[in-house]
């Protein structure tokens, strides 16, 4: 009786209509809203989701991409409190070695102090720092694991967006690109895009807590040879950021 033609961009919406009528037909009622504000949603989705790829405001890029980890939310925290406890134990065997160096072997060697106190002392200490090397690679183990788990949670959900984008393009779109180069975007591509969403936030998270810790430790063991040492941070980061903005370039 009718034949419909129509475009690409207006199928969801096609779709949509094509559904209710259905509906209709099979004697259901079905709460649509107004049907002018639906279609011209879904024509315009289309459009709304391929702005991401050109916009300017690479933060609203980098929050598209975070997305994917929403529903690995729970397992991304555990891995970022691996990486916390991970690297606060990292700053204390220099604070246990300055320990056993100053109160257990050098007033031993001055004969300040019994040899079998120091003794006791010095095993006390190192037991604590074979304890703390311990925790240290055990979170590490839950910090890399989890967000290897993650990693492929992400790749899986990476691939199978662009396995059925791929799906929905025309015809002419895989006569004017070579079958390598879109077996590369769902392979290689999407591996680099995991990687960062996986690991790259958390390694920039576990970096900025190195940074921060080791700069409040010195500043309180010695202020200003602190202070000498965190000052020039700020420049290298600005240096960096300088950098990779003409690389980007």
């Amino acid at each position: 009786l009718l034949t419909l033609r129509y475009s690409f961009r207006q199928q969801n919406a096609v779709g949509a209509i094509a559904f209710v009528l259905q509906q209709a037909l099979d004697g259901n009622e079905i709460n649509h809203g107004s049907p002018d504000e639906f279609y011209a949603d879904a024509v315009a989705k289309p459009t709304r989701e391929a702005q991401s790829s050109i916009v300017k405001n690479q933060v609203s890029v980098l929050w598209r991409l975070v997305s994917y980890l929403r529903p690995y939310k729970w397992l991304f925290l555990a891995g970022i409190l691996g990486a916390i406890a991970h690297t606060a134990l990292m700053l204390v065997p220099p604070i246990l070695t300055q320990k056993i160096i100053d109160d257990v072997v050098a007033p031993t060697v001055s004969g300040q102090s019994d040899p079998q106190t120091s003794l006791s002392q010095g095993l006390t200490l190192v037991g604590i720092l074979l304890l703390v090397f311990f925790l240290r690679e055990a979170f590490l183990w839950v910090r890399f694991r989890t967000l290897s788990v993650i990693g492929e949670y992400v790749a899986r959900d990476l691939r199978t967006t662009l396995y059925d984008h791929l799906h929905r393009l025309s015809v002419s779109f895989f006569s004017r690109h070579q079958t390598g180069s879109i077996i590369s975007r769902v392979g290689s591509d999407t591996d680099r895009i995991w990687d960062f969403i996986a690991f790259g936030l958390a390694e920039a998270i576990f970096a900025t807590l190195m940074i921060i810790g080791l700069s409040v430790s010195m500043i309180l063991k010695d202020w200003q040879l602190g202070l000498i040492l965190v000052i020039p941070v700020p420049l290298i980061f600005a240096l960096l950021y300088w950098m990779g903005s003409r690389l980007r370039s």
